[in-house]
């Protein structure tokens, strides 16, 4: 989380803090910021590969790590608690980064698939703040896990099961709400066009079911990016 603040004599202090996620990659992503905050380039990530005296993780074993990692996942779930289910989310979401195999089992199974379902759709109908926010944040982690999953299925998902719910009239109007609204939510706005991107690909339909939001000059980068993705894809 990115926190900033002002002092009385107009100086900005920016402060990161770390929630969750792996600390290297944190400590990584807040150098950029904290760098570009004070004008400096950013500098460029130094890759590290693992150590080859390292043994070799069998394909059997893999499975069984996703495996007990979806059973963890499906666990905290069941417990009702935010803290809880959101971790329940980061975990999903780490598991199906560039992993197909991880987001074969998670769309395959129901009760994970219907739990992602259940916060794809972002109310708008919550008057409490803090409430709110707490659906803002499910809904952001669970986008994540479902654009993670449908990038990693992308070959396969024409003939996918999820394929038909994830194309269902609520889901894509929630879809394009969310890119309209880039401006205000840059992040949730990612998300929503990295489901819908894989979408419009698998499936012709999606083009002449809605209509995308006219097209903007996001000042997030990473938006702007992905959005240009997205509209040349739609006019392909």
């Amino acid at each position: 989380m990115m926190r900033f603040f002002q002092t009385d004599d107009e100086c900005l202090i920016v402060e990161a803090q770390r929630y969750c996620g792996c600390s290297f990659s944190f400590h990584q992503l807040a150098k950029c910021v904290l760098r570009s905050a004070k004008g400096l380039p950013a500098t460029a990530a130094r890759p590290l590969p693992l150590p080859k005296c390292l043994p070799r993780v069998s394909e059997e074993e893999q499975q069984s790590y996703i495996n007990e990692g979806i059973e963890i996942a499906i666990s905290l779930m069941r417990q009702g608690s935010l803290d809880a289910q959101l971790m329940a989310l980061e975990s999903l979401s780490q598991m199906s980064q560039g992993s197909p195999s991880a987001a074969e089992m998670i769309f395959g199974n129901n009760e994970v698939f219907d739990f992602l379902l259940s916060f794809a759709p972002l109310s708008a109908n919550n008057d409490y703040e803090m409430e709110r926010s707490n659906e803002c944040q499910m809904h952001r982690a669970a986008m994540t896990v479902i654009a993670n999953c449908l990038e990693s299925l992308h070959p396969n998902l024409e003939s996918s099961k999820c394929r038909d719910a994830l194309l269902g009239d609520s889901l894509l109007a929630s879809l394009v709400n969310e890119i309209s609204l880039g401006h205000e939510k840059p992040h949730e706005a990612c998300q929503a066009i990295r489901v819908l991107q894989v979408l419009a690909q698998v499936s012709a339909e999606t083009k002449q079911r809605i209509a995308l939001p006219v097209g903007e000059d996001y000042r997030h980068a990473r938006l702007g990016e992905l959005a240009q993705q997205l509209y040349r894809t739609w006019e392909h």
